[in-house]
C-alpha cells in the first residue's frame, strides 16, 4: 500500500508518516496501539525512519498533552534532547527501523517477517 500526501494536507513536513503507518498496521492487523505514546519520525520506502527536526517543540507538545513516552528516530537522540526530555519527565525511545516502531508501539506481538510459523497440519 501507497499512501501519497498532497502538500494541501494540513501537516508540514514529513515527520508524521511514521505515525501514519502504525496507524495502517494498526488499522490491517487490527492491533491495539499504546495510547501512551507520543510518534515522530519520516520513513523511508524501505522503513527505515529517518531524522526530523523540531523535537524540542514536540517534546513540549507532549507533555502538554499529558503524555509520557515519545518514539523518535535513533540520529535525533542527542544530549540536548534528551536533557529536555528529562526536564518534562518524558521517556524517550529511540528506534532506526518500522519493525522496532512495531514493537514499541504495539503490546501484543504483531505478525513480524521470519517469524510466522506454519501450523501443522493433522491428517
Amino acid at each position: 500500500i501507497l499512501v501519497e500526501m498532497t502538500p494541501a494536507t494540513i501537516f508540514s513536513g514529513n515527520s508524521f508518516t511514521l505515525a501514519y503507518t502504525l496507524a495502517f498496521v494498526a488499522l490491517l492487523t487490527k492491533a491495539r496501539p499504546r495510547t501512551n505514546t507520543a510518534i515522530t519520525g519520516a520513513m523511508s520506502f524501505l522503513g527505515e525512519v529517518l531524522e526530523v527536526g523540531g523535537l524540542e517543540g514536540k517534546t513540549r507538545g507532549t507533555a502538554r498533552a499529558g503524555i509520557r513516552r515519545l518514539l523518535l528516530p535513533q540520529p535525533c537522540l542527542t544530549d540536548r534532547v534528551q536533557s529536555h526530555a528529562a526536564t518534562l519527565n518524558i521517556e524517550l525511545i529511540a528506534i532506526r527501523n518500522v519493525w522496532e516502531a512495531i514493537k514499541a508501539i504495539f503490546p501484543l506481538p504483531v505478525a513480524v517477517p521470519g517469524r510466522y510459523r506454519r501450523p501443522h497440519r493433522r491428517c
